[in-house]
């Protein structure tokens, strides 16, 4: 027997597409109700590719591994995979208020079909909620700032004590990003800087270490996601967030 359920989602294919097969985002809305959470996931969006997501009792109380292989996926339209003996074809269709999710899977025999229906249908529904806030949200630029004296300075220090100062640093900040991942869009650092000006191009040195975009419903929320970040351990070191926008609204 197959089940079906379904929502629309007022958002661009393209974001709820990514909201679907993002790992961050799966972490976020995949479950049925608010005592269960999806503590990890992981993608692999190919034909052959493995999907997972460990969904638990925020109790601790019991838990399981929801996984499966794709064996069809056509980008922006349709997901089909298997999971265990079952299948499951998942539809993106346009509708004229957004986009709507079909899930048609088969059924098991060890839940109502009520019971069945209703928990896919809640998450789902959590899955709408999800990107509809984050569809509404607005982008930032975060830069790492530290002035190049600092870094020079730093650089004449002792190699042994150098290099276990980064790696605590490393691991404040890999802890960092995996507890803000939801907001994070990208993280890349700062090279070699070339100025050019009315007088010509010249090497040079800013205080531009890494940069950032991320995403948050005000500036003000954007802002206090870095307050205590591990790049502040750094003297004389700031944390820059602008808000980002299409050059029509400047």
């Amino acid at each position: 027997m197959k089940i079906t359920v379904e929502t629309t989602v007022a958002a661009p294919i393209e974001k709820v597409w990514n909201a679907w097969n993002t790992p961050a985002d799966i972490k976020q809305w995949n479950a049925a109700s608010d005592d269960w959470h999806t503590t990890k996931a992981s993608v692999d969006l190919r034909v052959g590719g493995a999907f997972s997501s460990r969904m638990e009792a925020k109790d601790g109380s019991m838990g399981f591994d929801f996984a499966g292989t794709y064996t069809k996926v056509v980008e922006h339209k349709l997901i089909e995979s298997t999971f265990g003996d079952r299948t499951l074809l998942v539809e993106f269709m346009a509708a004229p208020d957004g986009v709507t999710v079909r899930e048609t899977f088969d059924a098991e025999s060890t839940h109502s079909v009520e019971q069945q229906r209703g928990g896919w249908q809640a998450i789902l529904n959590n899955f709408r909620k999800h990107v509809e806030a984050k569809a509404s949200k607005k982008k930032f630029l975060a830069l790492f700032l530290v002035p190049p004296l600092v870094v020079e300075d730093w650089m004449k220090t002792d190699p042994d004590k150098r290099q276990a100062a980064q790696e605590t640093m490393q691991a404040e900040w890999k802890r960092w990003m995996g507890d803000h991942a939801a907001m994070i869009l990208s993280t890349e650092a700062g090279g070699k800087t070339k100025r050019v000006s009315s007088n010509g191009t010249s090497d040079f040195k800013n205080e531009i270490m890494l940069y950032a975009f991320v995403e948050a419903e005000t500036h003000e929320a954007a802002a206090k996601a870095f307050e205590n970040h591990p790049h502040l351990q750094i003297p004389r070191s700031a944390i820059e967030i602008m808000e980002v926008r299409p050059m029509g609204t400047m």
